[in-house]
């Protein structure tokens, strides 16, 4: 793997499994089909345009969080250690938090997490990304990526409805 920084990154993801198994399930193989039928041009716009809306989601609520978000993608593709660094350090703590926050099953979560980022640091020295990058063509890894990312909303969404319906 070229990003070591990110293998602890790898993991948050599939947190989303413990709150929506069927969904997840069902997210993840459309997504994978969506992406299977893009070339690499299409899944880096999708990519960028995922990112900058899921991103967008870590900034305070405020009329201009997109156009941040969008800014920030900006400084990413000119300094990609920047991207890699705040995934590591800012995005990814701060999905554990609200999680911890939520309070529902935050410990299996965390569990998962840890457990899938480890699994990933043992692929590392089996360059196992390049041969994915070969089986399915490069970015091949945006298919989870934007599962989780839909995932991410509707169970914010659920969270909140169930919150408001409660008090």
């Amino acid at each position: 793997m070229k990003y070591p920084l990110l293998v602890p990154v790898i993991g948050h993801g599939v947190t989303d499994v413990v709150d929506l198994p069927k969904t997840t399930l069902l997210y993840n193989f459309y997504s994978a089909i969506i992406v299977g039928n893009l070339n690499v041009n299409q899944r880096k716009m999708v990519l960028t345009g995922a990112s900058i809306f899921h991103m967008a989601q870590d900034i305070p609520y405020n009329n201009y969080k997109y156009l941040c978000s969008g800014l920030l993608h900006c400084v990413w593709l000119k300094k990609p250690i920047v991207a890699k660094l705040y995934l590591l350090l800012f995005h990814t703590p701060l999905h554990y938090f609200r999680i911890y926050l939520m309070n529902e099953n935050w410990e299996l979560k965390f569990f998962l997490g840890v457990l899938t980022s480890t699994l990933a640091a043992l692929l590392l020295p089996l360059n196992m990304d390049e041969y994915l990058d070969r089986k399915f063509e490069k970015i091949w890894w945006l298919s989870p990526i934007l599962a989780h990312i839909f995932l991410t909303e509707k169970i914010k969404e659920n969270y909140i409805i169930k919150y408001f319906s409660n008090s």
